[in-house]
């Protein structure tokens, strides 16, 4: 092997090692925690979520050349089932309005708002970014998370047929669950992340796949048209990582 050869293949070997990404691996469990006042008592309901993500350290130096891969996020969640009455249940989806995919878009913040007090008196803060400041039950405490959007509450007509969902106000539970019933709070609680008993309820969950437009059932040809909202589909339900 020639001198230049050799020269050339320790430089390119050099190079290798100095772009190399040591990765990083955290491992996160919290459950998402949802009251709910109504005339018989407050009705709650939880749901865990499990994180494994794996972060990979960035030579910015040698990126120009090599960039990093991505960080690699593996989620296992469900929605929340919050049992309002004997013959009616609201969900909480793992979707907003503005995040198809609520936990991974709020990572971070989602492990930072584990455990801290949602439930603030602090009436100096400025306005959140997404979601307004409520107090939803007039004890002047703003009753939902101010870094955050707030995902879905839904509920259906037909629960055996996902084409009967309803989309609920979360800032006005009565109009679609009754007189009297409200949100009390929505958090972060840190423990064991046991995933809600949803399939249970809404058997053809697991029937339904995502697709970048809409969701559709695999036995079956794509729909005309969505039949949730935008962003909506079997990830707002149910998430099960490899």
């Amino acid at each position: 092997m020639s001198l230049f050869k050799y020269l050339f293949l320790i430089f390119f070997v050099s190079i290798l090692m100095a772009c190399s990404y040591p990765a990083e691996k955290k491992h996160h469990e919290f459950n998402i925690v949802v009251e709910v006042q109504t005339p018989s008592g407050v009705k709650t309901g939880k749901s865990g979520v499990k994180i494994d993500r794996t972060d990979f350290e960035n030579n910015n130096w040698c990126s120009w050349m090599c960039p990093g891969p991505k960080p690699i996020m593996k989620i296992n969640a469900s929605a929340v089932v919050v049992q309002i009455s004997e013959d009616k249940r609201m969900y909480v989806l793992l979707t907003s309005k503005r995040h198809s995919n609520w936990i991974e878009n709020h990572y971070p913040q989602t492990i930072a708002a584990v455990n801290s007090k949602y439930i603030t008196c602090n009436k100096s803060i400025s306005s959140p970014k997404y979601a307004p400041e409520k107090d939803l039950n007039n004890d002047d405490c703003y009753d939902m998370p101010t870094n955050m959007d707030i995902p879905y509450f839904v509920s259906f007509d037909d629960e055996a047929n996902f084409g009967t969902m309803v989309e609920i106000d979360p800032f006005n539970l009565s109009n679609a669950l009754g007189k009297n019933v409200r949100l009390k709070s929505l958090h972060l609680v840190e423990g064991d992340a046991n995933n809600s008993d949803i399939v249970s309820y809404l058997p053809w969950i697991e029937r339904l796949i995502d697709s970048e437009r809409y969701a559709y059932f695999n036995n079956g040809e794509e729909t005309k048209t969505p039949p949730f909202p935008n962003g909506i589909g079997r990830q707002s339900f149910l998430q099960v990582a490899d």
